[in-house]
C-alpha cells in the first residue's frame, strides 16, 4: 500500500480508537468553553450537579454534570449571551444571566450552593460577569467583540484590519496580498479562519478577499504560542466567527458616503484631489423555527473613486498629478443554523466577494501606465456538524471549500522603464491569472478525564487540505529597461522575458494531525500540552519532472525530491493562578510552529521549462523586438535544493495578567520568536568573476538556486490595559517595544544579493495604540482609534549595478546594510460619533467618521528614495491619506 495512504489510515484509526476510550471537552476553533467547580457547605466539592448553559438569543441549551470533586466543563458553546444555572436535589438553584462569552474563551464560573432548608428561596439569581482573564490558558492574543466591530471607525470596512488593535501586529502599506504582518514574519504568513475553515491564499500567501463587516460576530487574534489545533502557519492566527440568527428577527440597513469636499489635499498635490465613495448594505436574520433553526444574511457594496498622486520629482512633469483609480467591491454572506436534535447541530455558510480596481499600483514614483486593472473574486462555503455524543463526549466535523480568481490586466503593453526618480511604461508582469481551488475537511474530538493525576481536557484532530492551483504569468514580457540617471536616453540594463506564460495546474495535499491536553494537576495550575504533525505530498514539486536536462546545472527536479516528513511540532505552556482566587495568572511556554511554502515558489521552478528571462547589458534600445535573443545566455530562475525543509518558528513567552477590578485588567508579556528554514529563491551561483568579468557557466546569466536557511528574529515587551464596557465606556490601551529582524523581507520579491540580516521593513521599535468607546448624554456615542509608532526602516544603495546582477536594490553603500535608514514616525487618530434615535422597535443611527483627525502628514516608508543618483535621495514620495470625513445612517430593528 502507498505510504501516504498508510499515514492517513493510521491517523483515522487513531481518532476512532481514542474516541472509544475517553470521554470531553475543550474549546473549539469557533467556540467558547465554560468551566468551574461546584461546592457546598464547608467548601467541599459536589458531584452530579447539573450545570445548564442557555443561549439567551437562540434558546439552545447545553449541559454537563459535575465530577466527584465538583469540577465541570461545557465545551464548544457558540459565542453569545448566556444564562448559566447549577441544579442539585437538596440545594437551591443558582442562576447567572447575561454572561457574554467570546470566541476562544475558557471562562470560569464557580458555584457555592446553599441547602434548600437554609436558602431564602428555591432559586437564587446571582449577578456575574465573565472574568477578564483566563487562568487556564497560556496563549497570547485578544478578542474583538461585536460592539467594537460595529462602532469603531474603519475606513476600509475590512474587519481583518481590526487585528491591528493587537500588540505584535503591524500594517503593510500597498501590499496586494495581505495588510498584516505578525512579529518578524511578513504578511504572507498570516492565516485567517472563517468559521473554522482556512481561507488564506495558497499561491501568494496572506489574506484573500474579505467578509462583510456586518457579518462578523467576533474575531480572535492569536499572536504567539497558539494551541496544537491551529496549524499551517508559523506566524499568527485570525479567527473569524460569523453572526447567526436568533429567536427574534433583527436586521439593519446602512449607508456611508464621502466626497472630496469633506477631505483635505494630499501633501504632494497642489490641489485637492477628486474623491468619492459610497458604501451601503443590509443584514437580516431570525428564526425559521424558534429554538431550532435560524438564518442570517448580509450584503455590502462599496463604490470608491481614489485619486493617487504621481510624483516624479519633475522628471516627467506631464505624468504628475492625480490619477482616477475606481474600486468597486461586492460582498454576499448567508448562514443557516439548525438543531437536528437535543445534542446535534448543523451550520452552513456561503460567502462571495468581488473587488474590481482600476489603475492599481499607481502613485508615488509609479506613473499611470504602470497600473493594472486588478480583479479579485472569492467564493467560500462550509458546513459543520457538532455532536454531543454523551454528557462528556463531543465531536465536530467541518467541510469547506475556497475558490479564488485573480486577474491583472495591464494598462499599457509598453516596456517597463526605470529611472532613479520614477517608474513608467508598462507593468512588470503583463497579463496575470491566478486561480485557486481548495477543499478542507477537519474533525475535532474532545473528551475529559476527571481523575487521572488531576483534570485533563483532551482534544484530538485531523485536518486535510486538497489544493488545485493554476497560474498564467511571466515577468518582463515587454522588457524592463533600467537607466542610470533621470536624463539618460539609453538604458544600461534590460531584463526581457520570453516564452509560454501558462504553466498548467499544480496539486498539493496537506495532512495535519494533533493531540492537545489541558492538564490541571492542581486547582490553580494548568499545563497546555500539545503536539502537531503535518505532511504535504507536493509542497515543493515532489511530483514534477522538469523538461530541462543540463548536467552543468546543480539540480533539475525529476520527481526525485523527498517529502519533508519530520514536521513534529511540540508545544508546552503553563498558566498559574498564584493567589488561587482567579484574579492573577502567570503564563508562559515554548512551542514549535510549522508554516507552509507559498505555491509561487515551486511554480517558479515549473516556469523555467517554458519561460526564460534574458539579462542584456547596454541593449541600445527599449524595443524588445529589436533585440535578438537567439543564442543569448539567459537567467535560470527558481531552482530549489534537493532537500527542502518546511519553515518553522520557535515561539516562547512569559507574562502576567491581573484583573484589577471587576472591569479593569492589565497584561504584561515578553514575546519572542526565532524563525528557521525560510526560502530565499534568488541566490545566484553563477556570479561574475570581478577580474575576468566572466561567469563560471557562460551559457547562462544568473542561475538562481534557492537557499533554505533564512532566519527571522523577534523580541517584544507588550503591555495592555483594558476595561470592559461599564459605566458608559470601555477602552484598550497597548504599548509594544519590539525588535523585528530577518535575513530578507519577502520570499519572492527579493533582490538577488539581499540575503543579509537586518531590520524587517515593517519593524517599529515603539508602537502605542488606544481604542475605546464612550456613551455620552442624549444618545451620543464616541469611539476612536489612536496609533503612534516610531519610523520604519528603508534601504539605501549605490545607484549602480556594481555586482552586475541586473538589480540596483542590493548594491549597498560602503558600511551600509539592509534597511538601515529610518523613515519618519507615524501618528494617526480616527474618530467616530453616532447619534441614536429610537422609534419603538426601530433605532436610527446618524454617523460621522473622521480618519486622520488631525490631518497629520504620514509618509509611506517604502517610498523613500534610496538611490543617491536621484535629486530626491532620502526623501519620501508618497504621503498616506490626509484627513477624510464620511457621513452615514443606519436603521436597525
Amino acid at each position: 500500500m502507498d505510504p501516504k495512504t498508510n499515514i492517513v489510515l493510521a491517523l483515522i484509526f487513531s481518532i476512532i480508537f481514542l474516541s472509544s476510550i475517553f470521554s470531553p471537552c475543550s474549546a473549539q476553533v469557533t467556540t467558547a468553553d465554560i468551566e468551574g467547580r461546584i461546592t457546598g457547605e464547608e467548601n467541599h466539592g459536589l458531584g452530579n450537579v447539573d450545570v445548564i448553559a442557555l443561549n439567551q438569543e437562540t434558546g439552545i441549551i447545553r449541559g454537563a454534570a459535575s465530577s466527584r470533586n465538583g469540577r465541570y466543563r461545557i465545551a464548544a458553546l457558540q459565542p453569545g449571551i448566556y444564562e448559566i444555572s447549577a441544579r442539585h436535589i437538596g440545594y437551591a438553584v443558582q442562576i447567572r444571566h447575561d454572561i457574554v462569552l467570546s470566541v476562544g474563551q475558557v471562562a470560569r464560573f464557580d458555584f457555592q450552593l446553599v441547602p434548600r432548608v437554609l436558602a431564602a428561596s428555591d432559586t437564587l439569581m446571582v449577578s456575574a460577569k465573565a472574568p477578564l482573564i483566563e487562568i487556564t490558558e497560556s496563549d497570547v492574543g485578544l478578542v474583538v467583540q461585536d460592539s467594537e466591530i460595529e462602532s469603531l471607525p474603519l475606513s476600509s470596512r475590512n474587519v481583518v484590519n481590526l487585528a491591528l488593535l493587537s500588540p505584535g501586529v503591524t500594517h503593510e502599506v500597498n501590499q496586494p496580498y495581505s495588510p498584516l504582518n505578525f512579529g518578524a514574519n511578513n504578511c504572507r504568513s498570516a492565516r485567517v479562519f472563517l468559521d473554522g475553515i482556512d481561507f488564506s491564499a495558497k499561491m501568494t500567501g496572506g489574506i484573500m478577499g474579505q467578509i462583510s463587516q456586518n457579518a462578523v460576530e467576533q474575531f480572535e487574534v492569536i499572536t504567539s504560542r497558539f494551541k496544537a489545533e491551529y496549524g499551517n502557519t508559523a506566524s499568527g492566527i485570525i479567527n473569524l466567527v460569523t453572526k447567526s440568527g436568533t429567536n427574534e428577527y433583527h436586521g439593519d440597513i446602512f449607508t456611508l458616503f464621502s466626497d472630496d469636499a469633506l477631505n483635505e489635499s494630499n501633501y504632494f498635490s497642489d490641489e485637492k484631489a477628486q474623491y468619492d465613495r459610497q458604501q451601503f448594505g443590509f443584514t437580516f436574520g431570525g428564526p425559521v423555527i424558534p429554538d431550532r433553526t435560524h438564518f442570517f444574511v448580509a450584503y455590502e457594496r462599496s463604490n470608491e473613486n481614489k485619486y493617487p498622486v504621481v510624483n516624479t520629482n519633475g522628471v516627467l512633469p506631464e505624468e504628475e498629478g492625480t490619477i482616477r483609480a475606481p474600486v468597486i467591491t461586492t460582498n454576499y454572506f448567508v448562514r443557516l443554523d439548525h438543531q437536528l436534535s437535543s445534542n446535534q447541530w448543523l451550520m452552513a455558510n456561503v460567502n462571495y466577494y468581488k473587488e474590481d480596481e482600476a489603475n492599481a499600483f499607481v502613485g508615488g514614483v509609479r506613473t499611470k501606465s504602470i497600473g493594472s486593472d486588478f480583479i479579485t473574486k472569492l467564493y467560500t462555503g462550509s458546513i459543520s456538524h457538532k455532536w454531543v455524543i454523551s454528557n462528556r463526549l463531543l465531536n465536530e466535523i467541518r467541510c469547506g471549500y475556497v475558490n479564488s480568481n485573480i486577474d491583472l490586466y495591464p494598462t499599457s503593453n509598453e516596456p517597463n522603464l526605470i529611472y532613479p526618480s520614477c517608474v513608467t511604461g508598462g507593468t512588470t508582469g503583463g497579463r496575470q491569472i491566478v486561480d485557486e481551488l481548495s477543499f478542507h475537511i477537519r474533525d475535532d474530538l474532545s473528551f475529559h478525564v476527571p481523575d487521572l493525576w488531576g483534570e485533563h481536557d483532551l482534544k484530538i484532530g485531523l485536518h486535510i487540505q486538497r489544493m488545485k492551483l493554476h497560474q498564467s504569468v511571466g515577468p518582463f514580457p515587454n522588457g524592463r529597461f533600467i537607466f542610470p540617471t533621470d536624463t539618460s536616453t539609453l538604458p544600461v540594463i534590460a531584463l526581457i522575458g520570453d516564452g509560454i506564460r501558462d504553466h498548467g495546474n499544480y496539486y498539493n495535499t496537506r495532512f495535519s494531525f494533533y493531540l492537545q491536553d489541558d492538564w490541571s494537576p492542581m486547582e490553580n495550575l494548568t499545563f497546555n500540552v500539545g503536539v502537531r504533525y503535518s505532511i504535504a505530498t507536493n509542497e515543493t514539486n515532489q511530483d514534477y519532472v522538469s523538461g530541462m536536462d543540463d548536467p552543468d546545472l546543480p539540480y533539475i527536479v525529476k520527481a526525485d525530491r523527498p517529502v519533508d516528513k519530520d514536521n513534529i511540532a511540540p508545544r508546552l505552556g503553563f498558566a498559574l493562578d498564584p493567589l488561587n482566587n482567579g484574579s492573577t495568572v502567570v503564563r508562559g511556554g515554548y512551542g514549535i510552529f510549522y508554516g507552509q511554502i507559498i505555491a509561487d515558489i515551486p511554480y517558479s521552478e515549473i516556469r523555467i521549462d517554458d519561460y526564460r528571462i534574458y539579462n542584456v547589458y547596454n541593449p541600445g534600445t527599449t524595443n524588445k523586438a529589436d533585440i535578438d535573443l537567439s543564442g543569448l545566455p539567459y537567467q535560470v530562475d527558481g531552482l530549489l535544493p534537493q532537500n527542502v525543509s518546511i519553515p518553522y518558528n520557535e515561539h516562547f513567552s512569559i507574562g502576567l495578567s491581573r484583573q484589577l477590578t471587576d472591569d479593569f485588567a492589565i497584561d504584561i508579556d515578553y514575546i519572542g520568536s526565532r524563525g528557521h528554514n525560510y526560502i530565499f529563491i534568488h541566490r545566484d551561483i553563477n556570479l561574475i568573476d570581478p577580474e575576468t568579468l566572466n561567469r563560471s557557466l557562460p551559457q547562462y546569466k544568473e542561475v538562481f538556486v534557492g537557499r533554505n536557511d533564512g532566519r527571522t528574529y523577534y523580541d517584544a515587551l507588550q503591555i495592555v490595559l483594558r476595561k470592559r464596557f461599564s459605566g458608559s465606556y470601555q477602552f484598550r490601551a497597548s504599548y509594544t517595544l519590539a525588535n523585528a529582524e530577518n535575513d530578507f523581507d519577502d520570499w519572492y520579491f527579493v533582490a538577488p544579493g539581499s540575503f543579509l540580516r537586518g531590520p524587517a521593513s515593517w519593524d517599529e521599535r515603539h508602537r502605542f495604540q488606544f481604542n475605546g468607546q464612550v456613551m455620552l448624554p442624549f444618545g451620543v456615542q464616541l469611539s476612536g482609534i489612536m496609533t503612534l509608532t516610531s519610523g520604519r526602516p528603508y534601504n539605501v544603495n549605490t545607484g549602480t549595478d556594481a555586482n552586475r546582477n541586473g538589480d540596483l536594490r542590493d548594491d549597498y553603500q560602503p558600511g551600509k546594510g539592509r534597511n538601515l535608514e529610518r523613515a519618519d514616525g507615524y501618528s494617526n487618530i480616527d474618530l467616530r460619533m453616532s447619534k441614536f434615535i429610537d422609534f419603538g422597535k426601530y433605532r436610527l443611527e446618524l454617523i460621522a467618521e473622521t480618519f486622520n483627525l488631525l490631518n497629520q502628514v504620514n509618509y509611506d516608508a517604502s517610498s523613500y528614495i534610496g538611490n543617491p543618483n536621484s535629486p530626491a535621495y532620502g526623501e519620501p514620495t508618497v504621503a498616506l491619506p490626509p484627513r477624510q470625513i464620511q457621513f452615514g445612517t443606519r436603521i436597525s430593528f
